[in-house]
């Protein structure tokens, strides 16, 4: 039942471009970046280029963010259309109790949130990392970070001068911080599929948790984008409240179903 909820992903068609589209969507914001320091004309001496972490797509150092907010703020709507609401087309089908009856409720729920996780945080593992790769390439020998690190000292903003004295490191572990947070999403959003049976209920109900996040303290976006002037404290805080919804979905979830004699 796992390896058919992974094949049945990302042998859609819908998987294949909504994943194609979040990586050209990270060619705009290299090409801004390149162009402001690199372009001939702007070069100055690579004190001024940007650095290949600062430079890559969780940096957000391009003018105006637009492909990080596209990516961010609308991430649950992302994860649904890929199918991340598979339980409620499969109940509109009738196919769900086939499914039960074939491989049991326990099997059918876990490998429903394993591949709803799975899936798209390795997908966006790639993206991030070949991202990541090509600044390294383009931006090699680059040193600034937006000029904060002529600012910050380690007695101002010691997190930040980590940050600073170990990019490479730092951007690795937000890139796996931000693929565990869209996997939690994933797994967020098909927990609510299953509780409501509804596509529209789902869309507003994953959505409407997920914005909570970005419009009330400590804020998601700020938790997950590294060289920035958030403390540790609300990195850590972000990412914990964000983990407590999707585990409060999924304890719900669980209870609901046991409550309708529908164990899991």
């Amino acid at each position: 039942m796992f390896r058919y909820e992974i094949e049945k992903i990302v042998k859609s068609k819908k998987y294949i471009i909504v994943f194609a589209a979040i990586f050209f969507l990270t060619i705009p914001d290299l090409i801004s970046n390149w162009y402001s320091v690199l372009y001939p004309g702007h070069f100055n001496g690579y004190e001024w280029v940007t650095n290949p972490c600062m430079a890559s797509f969780l940096g957000n150092s391009s003018t105006g963010h637009i492909p990080q907010i596209i990516v961010e703020w609308l991430l649950p709507i992302i994860l649904l259309i890929i199918g991340c609401d598979s339980a409620t087309a499969e109940k509109k089908l009738n196919c769900k109790n086939i499914y039960i009856a074939s491989f049991g409720r326990k099997k059918y729920y876990l490998a429903k949130l394993s591949a709803s996780f799975i899936v798209p945080s390795v997908s966006i593992f790639m993206i991030l990392f070949v991202n990541w790769i090509i600044c390294l390439i383009v931006f090699k020998g680059g040193l600034t970070f937006a000029s904060l690190e002529r600012q910050i000292t380690q007695e101002s903003d010691p997190f930040l001068y980590f940050q600073f004295q170990h990019p490479f490191f730092i951007y690795f572990v937000y890139i796996i911080i931000f693929c565990l947070v869209v996997g939690v999403c994933a797994v967020m959003c098909q927990c609510v599929s299953i509780l409501t049976g509804d596509s529209k209920k789902t869309y507003l109900i994953t959505f409407a948790l997920w914005i909570f996040q970005f419009a009330t303290s400590p804020y998601l976006p700020n938790a997950i984008q590294p060289f920035t002037e958030t403390s540790l404290s609300d990195t850590i805080w972000g990412i914990a409240r964000c983990l407590g919804i999707a585990l409060i979905t999924f304890i719900v979830m669980c209870i609901v179903k046991r409550e309708k004699n529908d164990e899991i």
